[in-house]
């Protein structure tokens, strides 16, 4: 695994937490119009079974989120502890404005005072660094 694989599994758990905060969104949404149609008709057991259901699934769907986001900020804690190990400030900063704030290049260099393609070569030198303190490549 390199580097930016390793630093990568981060901003990956971030978008998964996304993807499930998305899905969670469209239960409920499902639900309140189960639930309006319940109210509008003369009740159902089929329409009742439809909303357990349903709700059954927004639960699940709730802790497998939670999970997710616990794991999310274990791996931003571990990472933030490994990257804080380097010694230049500037590969600190880099590093986490990349892979923890998950900012794009041109913030990236705005935020350092720096060109693109300075903090470009600056994270190029971090990667190297970081793998070197820190061993990605065993990990």
């Amino acid at each position: 695994m390199t580097v930016k694989e390793y630093l990568y599994k981060a901003l990956d758990a971030k978008k998964r937490i996304d993807i499930k905060q998305q899905v969670l969104e469209e239960l409920r949404t499902k639900a309140e119009r189960i639930t309006i149609e319940i109210k509008e008709r003369v009740q159902s057991q089929c329409a009742n079974d439809i909303l357990a259901s349903v709700v059954a699934e927004i639960v699940d769907t709730e802790k497998e989120w939670a999970k997710q986001i616990k794991e999310y900020q274990e791996i931003l804690k571990r990472y933030t502890a490994e990257i804080e190990q380097l010694e230049d400030t500037r590969y600190v900063a880099v590093l986490k404005h990349k892979y923890i704030d998950a900012m794009n290049w041109p913030d990236i260099a705005k935020e350092m005072n720096y060109s693109v393609s300075h903090a470009l070569k600056i994270h190029e030198h971090a990667l190297q660094a970081f793998n070197k303190k820190i061993k990605v490549d065993s990990k």
